[in-house]
């Protein structure tokens, strides 16, 4: 198995863990690459030296509690809390 598989099966155990937990719920694939591009967003502008009035241990736990807000179970079921970044698509919006 490579280096990048390994990685990518990692993060998406621990998403599917999340959602096995009910912490997280929608689709796991989707949901598992926005976690994968987040942390490696932040991964990438630290090697490259790119971050710029805060450093990498600073904007870990931020990047998780925001992508966290858009893929927690408790924020999905009350679309108010997270307008309007969510949608529930029952609702009929004209």
């Amino acid at each position: 198995m490579s280096e990048r598989a390994r990685a990518w099966g990692v993060m998406r155990t621990g998403v599917q863990h999340a959602f096995l937990k009910g912490t997280l719920e929608g689709d796991l694939e989707t949901i598992s690459h926005l976690y994968w591009a987040g942390l490696h967003g932040l991964a990438a502008l630290e090697l490259a030296e790119q971050l710029q009035s805060r450093t990498l241990d600073e904007l870990e736990v931020p990047m998780i509690e925001a992508l966290l807000c858009g893929t927690r179970t408790s924020i999905r079921t009350n679309a108010s809390a997270a307008a309007p970044f969510y949608t529930d698509p029952s609702e009929n919006n004209p």
